[in-house]
């Protein structure tokens, strides 16, 4: 509501990368000329008349931000407002706000620094102020990823300003090692409820695997190489945040961990491919996990996840539990290349090729040995992660995942309390 905007106008206004464009956007909003059309508010927000909104009664009257229709401080709707959107009468003489007195008797006052934040119908040249500052993604690969990011252990427990910048590494980074974690399941447990619930899946709340010790019938609990990937890509709600740690490692050799930026990669190929990238942004692929006699999950991914800018989201590439392309799969391909079936699956197979290519390349692994003393927090849906072979020794390693929602939650509440 306008407490929100007023305070990004504020964070932004003494920003020097957006106090300019945000000073023009402001005396813009203030200046907004309304008049009343048809169904519709009409806001000029220019002198040249090029620069314009449009409001619809039906979406004015569902978005009332009043207290009335709006909870002050949960910003939930209390009313039903999709019922009648008449106006009996509307003001737009105000140079603050657009006044509006419904049918029913309501009263509806729209700030134009509220409409401008919110419009939704307008020209092409029209620029709303961002709904809150944008976080910074910093892509890596192996040259360029020389000292990841480190926030100690003890300091992230007692203070909320070191578990920020923790969850701010791992969002620009996707990674981010806690130094000093005591060897202990319990010690990595404590940490990751810092940031959140626990996500509660087939393997509980937390998990420990000793390499080659077969308790789960799973690769990930051999001693064999392990191709960098995505935890539980079968899984309807995938992982979002992932712990590791290694709690013990005893006359071990080999089992070096391998990690790549996700975002990184996806990038490369958008560059150099762009028809490889359409095909692994708009093709699903089945993905299913079977526990023999006791569980079995499976879900359809792109490899890429591209939010609403054509950004890059979310990576899902899982080569052990990938099945085989369908015939959905053929028909998304087919769409996607307006070509035959032929063509299509020669293609999609091709995509598939480079990017596993890429991926056993050295061109973006950055290696590193985990051990005790160090822990992993990274961000399962960015970041592939995987492991040498482990040629000789003992190693017990512990995890945990958070829910997307619990850790993006977490990261936002400490950004706006610190």
């Amino acid at each position: 509501g306008m407490l929100s905007f007023s305070r990004n106008v504020l964070r932004y206004l003494a920003s020097p990368t957006w106090s300019i464009s945000f000073r023009r956007l402001v005396t813009r909003a203030s200046a907004g000329a309304a008049t009343e059309q048809k169904n519709s508010i009409f806001v000029n927000w220019s002198k040249e008349q090029n620069e314009w909104s449009k409001f619809h009664f039906d979406w004015l009257r569902d978005n009332c931000p009043c207290t009335v229709c709006k909870h002050p401080d949960y910003n939930q709707r209390l009313l039903n407002t999709l019922e009648d959107a008449t106006p009996a009468h509307v003001d737009v003489k105000g140079s603050d706000a657009v006044e509006i007195k419904w049918k029913d008797g309501h009263h509806s006052s729209f700030s134009y620094d509220w409409l401008l934040a919110n419009s939704y119908c307008h020209s092409p040249v029209v620029t709303r102020p961002p709904a809150a500052e944008k976080r910074e993604i910093t892509l890596w690969d192996a040259d360029s990823m020389v000292t990841p990011p480190e926030v100690d252990y003890n300091d992230i427990l007692k203070d909320d300003k070191s578990l920020l910048t923790l969850l701010k590494s791992v969002y620009q980074y996707g990674i981010c090692f806690v130094p000093g974690t005591p060897p202990t399941k319990e010690s990595m447990f404590e940490l990751a409820k810092r940031t959140g619930q626990i996500q509660n899946n087939y393997y509980g709340s937390q998990w420990c695997m000793e390499a080659g010790n077969m308790t789960v019938q799973h690769v990930s609990y051999s001693k064999a190489k392990i191709v960098p990937h995505t935890d539980n890509p079968s899984f309807c709600d995938a992982s979002g945040l992932m712990y590791v740690h290694v709690t013990a490692f005893e006359d071990g050799k080999g089992g070096r961990s391998t990690l790549i930026d996700g975002f990184k990669l996806a990038d490369y190929i958008k560059q150099n491919n762009p028809e490889y990238f359409a095909l692994l942004s708009k093709v699903s692929i089945l993905y299913k996990l079977e526990f023999k006699h006791e569980a079995m999950y499976q879900a359809r991914r792109c490899t890429f996840t591209l939010d609403d800018n054509d950004e890059m989201s979310e990576i899902y590439l899982n080569q052990i539990d990938r099945q085989p392309l369908d015939e959905k799969s053929l028909s998304e391909a087919k769409e996607v290349l307006s070509c035959d079936a032929n063509e299509a699956m020669t293609k999609m197979y091709q995509a598939l090729r480079h990017l596993h290519r890429l991926v056993y390349s050295d061109q973006f692994v950055y290696r590193c040995d985990l051990r005790p003393g160090k822990m992993l927090v990274m961000n399962n849906k960015r970041i592939l992660h995987g492991r040498d072979e482990l040629i000789t020794g003992f190693r017990r390693l512990c995890g945990s995942y958070h829910h997307e929602e619990e850790w993006m939650s977490k990261l936002k509440m400490l950004e706006r309390f610190n």
